[in-house]
């Protein structure tokens, strides 16, 4: 018996062996890298960067930079010759967006809207190197000052912790090194920088959002002192949110264009503690991702801090009054921006329910659950309503053709050309008889 148990741990031995062996024999050391192997840049202006402590109020405009292609000993590669690309780094991404191509690129101010509509690279600025330092080329939202000085053009602000990003990649002979600036430090957005568009005449101003795709940090209204970050709307999934200005104490709180946001929450919307949300609750800081939904925008996986437990519906602002011209069909861009300044804030509208005899107010009530109200340009431009789960106990059905007052947060649905914008009571009492 111990003979075998001897002959199997000598077998296992020499197979062991045999396996090492083996690898020692596949192995190989490959030459160190020789070429470049990173990038330094660094800012020569603007001169104060902030601190995290102590931020900056704005995003620069432009930024004035050197650069080096680094070898691995540290030293400048002389031999090196090629294209560099920059981008902004900010909130979590780069700007522009990597291999993306939208359909209105102006939207983000790029130089590159002639080219072909598939895989094309979008960076800030593509600048030609030589002797691994030198500047000689620039394209797109760059400016050569001379030959180790490159001026850049930041077309998007940037916000919270920034840089700038090099890297080159996209060239004939890539050597993927990559670098970054030094740190800038600026003040977070407010929530009218995540809603309002670059551009308002741009064919996606009703779809996009200049922050998409970012993780935001909202720290402040941008009314100082005499704001609020107010909670308007409660609601299965979500909550809205409005950046309110209340001049004097007990006196009414306003908002302006783009100062609202649909914080959607997936289940009932609670702050960072479990405690349920209610409308009056002062928001002292949100974090979140800015997603874009059918033209509505919305801040996903929230992280939502109050100030206290306390609503305070005193400081709730008065609904907005949906004008009935900027239903007019057809639609101009000028009225559907009007629309758009409210998305996302508390409104009201004034009209007549519709009746459910027209075929196409029976659909999209069966369909979707959305009830219209005529405003003055018929029940094929009214404004839509969704109350059920809000007012279960309230039937349209019952009331049409008779005039009503719908209180409510507005949230639209905009593809292409197509435009509804439907009004979401927060409960019984905004539907007024």
């Amino acid at each position: 018996m111990m003979d075998v148990s001897v002959r199997f741990l000598n077998n296992n031995y020499y197979l062991l062996m045999l396996i090492f062996g083996v690898s020692v024999s596949c192995s190989e050391q490959l030459p160190s890298i020789t070429g470049t192997t990173s990038i330094r840049m660094n800012i020569h202006t603007p001169m104060d960067w902030g601190t995290a402590a102590d931020r900056l109020d704005e995003s620069p405009s432009e930024i004035e930079i050197s650069m080096a292609m680094i070898k691995s000993d540290g030293e400048i590669d002389v031999s090196f010759e090629g294209s560099i690309d920059l981008y902004s780094y900010f909130l979590g991404s780069l700007t522009p967006s990597r291999n993306v191509v939208e359909p209105d690129c102006l939207w983000q101010g790029a130089w590159w809207c002639s080219s072909e509509l598939n895989e094309v690279v979008m960076p800030l600025c593509r600048v030609t190197l030589s002797e691994g330092s030198h500047f000689s080329n620039a394209v797109g939202n760059c400016q050569i000052k001379n030959d180790t000085r490159l001026v850049v053009t930041v077309l998007s602000p940037m916000y919270d912790h920034s840089l700038l990003w090099a890297e080159h990649v996209y060239d004939k002979n890539a050597t993927y090194a990559t670098g970054t600036s030094e740190s800038l430090w600026i003040r977070s957005p407010y929530l009218q920088e995540i809603s309002k568009p670059y551009d308002e005449d741009s064919q996606t101003a009703l779809e996009r959002s200049p922050l998409e795709n970012k993780q935001i940090n909202v720290t402040q209204s941008r009314y100082g002192d005499t704001g609020h970050l107010i909670v308007t709307g409660v609601y299965p999934d979500r909550y809205t949110l409005s950046d309110i200005n209340c001049p004097q104490e007990g006196s009414t709180c306003q908002t302006g264009a783009y100062d609202s946001i649909v914080v959607y929450s997936f289940n009932q919307a609670r702050d960072e503690f479990g405690n349920s949300l209610k409308v009056g609750h002062i928001v002292s800081r949100l974090t979140g991702a800015v997603m874009e939904f059918i033209g509505l925008t919305e801040l996903s996986f929230p992280q939502t801090f109050l100030e206290d437990q306390t609503p305070r519906a005193d400081k709730v602002p008065e609904p907005a009054s949906i004008r009935s011209d900027w239903l007019r069909y057809p639609p101009s861009q000028q009225n559907l921006i009007e629309l758009e300044k409210l998305e996302a804030s508390l409104v009201s509208v004034e009209g007549v329910v519709c009746n459910f005899d027209n075929e196409y107010v029976k659909a999209d009530f069966e369909e979707y659950g959305q009830w219209k109200v005529d405003v003055g340009q018929g029940c094929r431009n009214a404004v839509n309503i969704i109350s059920y789960g809000q007012a279960p106990d309230f039937d349209p059905q019952a009331h049409q053709n008779e005039q009503i007052k719908i209180i409510g947060t507005l949230q639209p649905v905009n593809i292409g050309q197509f435009h509804v914008w439907i009004v979401h009571p927060r409960n019984r009492d905004d539907i007024q008889q």
